[in-house]
């Protein structure tokens, strides 16, 4: 117990990230514009959706993963497989808007011809995009407006979901 208690001190007197030690005492260092007001890593587009919204918006992913995978198949995986491969699919890229992902992967496709993406390839193509764009934006300069930063609270994006 006393072990606990002083790592616990010790890490008290430990300076934070994000702030100066002076004397003994901590200071918190100014806000910089670099590491305010950081977007999520994900869009998160599900938690606006309604239940039948979300339906929607997984199945246009379905489609379009399975367009870009059908170069990719040697063999066909049964259809109980292929709707777990969609599936995970689904789960990982539904917080991103359809044509996010359909420029995924397309630019996969484009730089890997031989090679079968999986989610995590797209998921990180689409974080790359989303990262480039926040610094654009922050820098004042033009940017893509497939990616632009704020997008996921567009009415437009209501839209592109419903029938």
């Amino acid at each position: 117990m006393q072990q606990i208690g002083k790592l616990s001190q010790d890490m008290q007197k430990t300076p934070q990230r994000g702030s100066t030690s002076e004397g003994g005492k901590t200071k918190l260092n100014p806000p910089s514009p670099y590491n305010s007001a950081v977007p999520a890593s994900t869009p998160r587009l599900t938690s606006s959706l309604l239940p039948h919204e979300r339906d929607q918006h997984r199945a246009r992913i379905a489609v379009d993963v399975e367009i870009v995978l059908d170069g990719y198949w040697q063999s066909r995986p049964s259809d109980l497989v292929k709707a777990g491969i969609l599936a995970d699919w689904m789960d990982t890229l539904e917080d991103w808007h359809v044509d996010q992902i359909r420029f995924a992967l397309r630019k996969w496709r484009d730089m890997n011809p031989s090679k079968k993406p999986n989610p995590s390839h797209i998921l990180a193509i689409l974080k790359g995009e989303r990262g480039k764009t926040w610094v654009a934006q922050r820098e004042g300069r033009e940017v893509d407006p497939v990616f632009a930063i704020g997008r996921e609270t567009d009415e437009q994006f209501l839209l592109e979901v419903k029938p």
